[in-house]
């Protein structure tokens, strides 16, 4: 039975690749909980955009764990640390990655092939 849900909440590992010293970037997941809008909302907020998808991403996002400061210490979630976080480009790009990999239904696992 398929059950019609208008917004889908999901929990994903994102996986960015951070860039190392020299060639070589270093793999770094942290969780990241959004909902998952129905495709007509979505459409819209992208959209009517600039290039960077700020507002696409606030309201998608419900929040995040396992993300530290320079300090090492936990990074809060909160409205304040998200733009923080989206601020950094291969953060960014990974929390995109893994919000269309979940509305497409993928389980957020790669296989290999």
């Amino acid at each position: 039975m398929f059950k019609i849900v208008q917004e889908k909440n999901v929990t994903r590992t994102v996986t960015a690749f951070v860039p190392g010293d020299g060639t070589a970037s270093v793999k770094a997941t942290f969780r990241w909980s959004f909902v998952i809008l129905p495709k007509d909302e979505n459409d819209r907020l992208l959209e009517n955009q600039d290039d960077d998808n700020d507002e696409w991403l606030t309201k998608v996002n419900r929040g995040f764990q396992d993300v530290v400061g320079d300090d090492n210490q936990p990074f809060e979630s909160n409205d304040e640390n998200f733009k923080v976080l989206i601020n950094i480009p291969y953060a960014r790009v990974a929390m995109i990655k893994a919000y269309f990999e979940a509305a497409v239904g993928g389980d957020g696992k790669r296989k290999n092939s």
